[in-house]
């Protein structure tokens, strides 16, 4: 009976799980210069934008993240955690409206 109750408890909570909004999401990218040249060990500016509704709809949420490239040019961010520049990452309706995510980058930062 105890085990009964304590898996039925675990489910309960467990469902609370799949209903959360994401705090931050992983993104990776190749920094290159215009000549297609990966740009190594360099200090790099990038702006992050989630528009909603399309590539030309309105700036729910925008951040900046200052970072060092990689020996390969790499860079990673976590999108939700960079420094703000508008808007709220929490206030994201990501259930109810589709989202593009428009990535500026300064290699003279």
């Amino acid at each position: 009976m105890k085990r009964i109750y304590l898996l039925s408890i675990a489910l309960f909570f467990s469902s609370f799980l799949f209903s959360q909004a994401p705090h931050t999401f992983s993104y990776q990218t190749v920094i290159r210069d215009v000549n297609w040249n990966i740009i190594p060990d360099q200090d790099v500016s990038i702006l992050i934008r989630i528009l909603e509704d399309g590539p030309l709809g309105d700036v729910r949420y925008s951040e900046q993240h200052f970072v060092t490239t990689s020996k390969i040019g790499l860079v990673n961010l976590a999108i939700g955690g960079g420094d703000l520049y508008s808007g709220s990452f929490n206030d994201i309706d990501w259930g109810n409206y589709i989202y593009f995510v428009e990535v500026s980058v300064d290699i003279e930062a």
